[in-house]
């Protein structure tokens, strides 16, 4: 990036600090400082360049495309640009442009791993897995074991039946990785790789490291002042008198839970239907909730400024959303919204969208617990990188949850993960019953569907539904489960 032109202090002092958020994983702070150094420098081709690979962070492959190749009007003939370009369109499913971007990237630097790691998953993604493995062979061969390349061989190898291939490379990544963000990435990879193995005890290790190396808030928040706030606030007597919105749309689906919880199969299972379409986890509800003091004119933070706010501001509020739904999709007669942590904010989706059809997923407490802590999540579930804390998440969110199943003015569905592996025709039956949709067959063969997920389930809804992940905390012995049976127990 050093031929980059440098733009004035103020916005590289803003980039900088974006950066610094970067390495704490607080990605939304990020994103935050990156758009406003844009507003101010639009042409900026460091600023275009992080925003890109932030939204590829985020998942948002529509907006890291649209960054990168305005980034690469400014500078067209640098490699790092095409290599952005190519994932995301490797992220949006055009794998076949997406090669074309990195080889145009590896034209310039032949040695650009995170190109040769892009160009191997979009081979890969298109049933060119010996390549793929070939390339990245060659690279680690090379003397071009990047953490990109590293992490990109561990998959194709998991993938292709041959895991243990990728334990050495993995190991010695590990040991010579320059942040903690690299190290954490390394760490849940070699984790899922020795889980594949069934070397469970090993696996732990493996997740224990690479959770050690997550950033944590400090002090931690309290989860039970958190909840407390929300049943406080949202309470049957506040229901009594509270305003709503006057619109009557029925168009968003939520889809909720805790993360790792069913909440991605459901949503390909919904997307297949032809008057459904599948956003994915939206950052929106999240967003509206925290301007809502703003809005309002309210020095309460949120939710203890929703007993200040009035039906017209409700109606700005969910305009704002549907605007942003349109803009993802702007003819399906329902689109879904499947961010997990919307079980917080469903108080606020009432009054927004009295008609709304509210999805609660759910799985075993000890599976989603250790999948959660299995799993690179967000800073935000920061509660993940311990198996204590997790175990106190999940009490404190069945809490809210019957909460609102006692008081919410508009109706939840609860959808049980195992259940639906059992029987995953009635199941989806029910659920599409639910949102007053006609029954389709293609919701059956939602494995089949070319829809681009970006969540860490993209691999499980590429095939059939299987039953491989009930009872996946078991295997890993005492050593997991006691931890977790004592915390879901005694709080």
């Amino acid at each position: 990036m050093s031929n980059f032109s440098q733009g004035t202090s103020t916005v590289d002092s803003m980039i900088a600090s974006a950066r610094a958020s970067l390495a704490r994983n607080q990605v939304a702070e990020a994103l935050r400082l990156l758009k406003q150094a844009h507003q101010l420098s639009p042409t900026h081709p460091v600023c275009l360049f992080q925003l890109a690979q932030v939204c590829l962070r985020r998942g948002n492959a529509e907006e890291a495309l649209h960054y990168g190749n305005l980034a690469l009007q400014q500078q067209p003939d640098t490699a790092v640009l095409h290599s952005v370009v190519g994932s995301a369109l490797r992220m949006l499913g055009r794998h076949e442009e997406a090669i074309a971007s990195f080889d145009t990237a590896l034209t310039t630097e032949p040695d650009l791993t995170p190109a040769v790691a892009g160009k191997a998953e979009a081979l890969e993604r298109l049933g060119r897995s010996d390549e793929a493995l070939t390339l990245l062979t060659s690279a680690v061969e090379a003397g071009r074991a990047s953490t990109a390349i590293v992490l990109a061989l561990a998959r194709n190898c998991k993938r292709i039946g041959k895991p243990e291939q990728s334990i050495s490379p993995l190991t010695d990544a590990i040991a010579r990785a320059q942040s903690d963000s690299e190290k954490s990435a390394l760490c849940f990879q070699l984790g899922a790789t020795l889980e594949a193995l069934q070397q469970y005890d090993n696996a732990v290790d493996a997740y224990e490291n690479a959770n050690a190396a997550q950033p944590r808030p400090t002090p931690s928040p309290s989860i039970a002042n958190e909840i407390n706030a929300l049943i406080n606030t949202f309470s049957p007597r506040f229901w009594s008198s509270a305003p709503r919105s006057t619109g009557t749309t029925d168009r968003p689906i939520f889809i909720v839970g805790m993360p790792r919880s069913g909440t991605s199969l459901v949503e390909q299972i919904l997307d297949c239907h032809p008057h459904v379409f599948g956003a994915g986890e939206l950052e929106e509800m999240g967003t509206i909730a925290a301007q809502i003091p703003r809005v309002i004119g309210s020095s309460d933070p949120f939710p203890m400024c929703m007993k200040s706010i009035t039906q017209p501001h409700l109606d700005q509020l969910a305009q704002a959303y549907l605007d942003r739904l349109n803009m993802r999709n702007a003819d399906a007669a329902h689109v879904t919204d499947k961010m997990p942590a919307n079980f917080k904010r469903l108080g606020l989706i009432a009054m927004l969208f009295p008609n709304a059809r509210i999805i609660h997923c759910t799985r075993d407490p000890l599976d989603t617990c250790f999948s959660c802590f299995a799993s690179p999540l967000p800073a935000e579930h920061w509660w993940s990188t311990s198996l204590s804390d997790t175990a106190e998440m999940y009490v404190h969110y069945q809490r809210l949850m019957a909460h609102w199943s006692e008081c919410l003015p508009i109706p939840i569905h609860d959808v049980q993960y195992e259940e639906l592996v059992a029987d995953q025709e009635a199941v989806s039956r029910a659920m599409i019953d639910f949102c007053g949709l006609e029954w389709d067959n293609a919701c059956l063969r939602f494995h089949e569907s070319k829809r681009v997920v970006r969540t860490l389930s993209t691999d499980q809804v590429r095939q059939p539904v299987y039953d491989s992940s009930i009872g996946r905390a078991s295997r890993f012995g005492d050593r997991v489960v006691s931890v977790l049976r004592e915390g879901l127990g005694a709080k």
